[in-house]
């Protein structure tokens, strides 16, 4: 069998939903398989391989900087190189800071092998949730557990993000409050 001149990436997507289409569940659930579970598989799969390229290419940044500022010096190269490669290692520390690229690309990463250890359980009927369905209607008697465990994780996990933001809104708070005691108040 010949497989279509696809990349690398859509190959996965388009033989599972293949194996969507050949199991048998009725049309309206394998429309939810597909939007709820390959679709979110997939859009964490991008997402973590996009943060992790953003996380790579600042962290590279950061490290050719560092390394290639001391050496500049030392070689007595214009002082405006060396202006301009600091800055530009500070832009990246900050950005990364900011937007937390290592720390995003990790939780997606862990969001889809999430998604795909249990989307492939139910598949193949394996595990400790769908390993015991037996018969004719197995997929048709599993469906409901998969969609309420696939359900209960996507909430749990941007619950999970509200939360982080608000402590760490919070946190941010208390350090801005902490600050402003410390401060020297003026007398006028």
């Amino acid at each position: 069998m010949r497989l279509p001149s696809r990349s690398y990436q859509e190959l996965p997507e388009q033989a599972i939903d293949e194996l969507i289409s050949q199991l048998a569940l009725e049309d309206l659930r394998k429309h939810f398989l597909r939007i709820r579970w390959l679709r979110e598989s997939v859009r964490a799969e991008n997402l973590s391989r996009r943060l992790r390229n953003q996380f790579t290419l600042l962290r590279s940044i950061e490290i050719a900087g560092g390394i290639l500022t001391p050496v500049l010096v030392g070689f007595n190269v214009d002082r405006l190189w060396i202006a301009i490669i600091s800055l530009l290692v500070a832009f990246a520390i900050g950005f990364e800071q900011f937007f937390k690229f290592g720390e995003r690309w990790l939780h997606y990463r862990n969001v889809a092998e999430w998604l795909k250890i249990e989307g492939w359980q139910f598949l193949q009927l394996s595990g400790p949730h769908y390993g015991s369905y037996q018969g004719d209607k197995r997929y048709e008697d599993a469906f409901p557990m998969f969609a309420a465990r696939i359900s209960e994780f996507l909430l749990d996990q941007e619950q999970g993000s509200i939360l982080r933001i608000q402590q760490e809104r919070v946190k941010g708070k208390k350090t801005q409050q902490g600050d402003d005691e410390q401060s020297p108040k003026s007398t006028n």
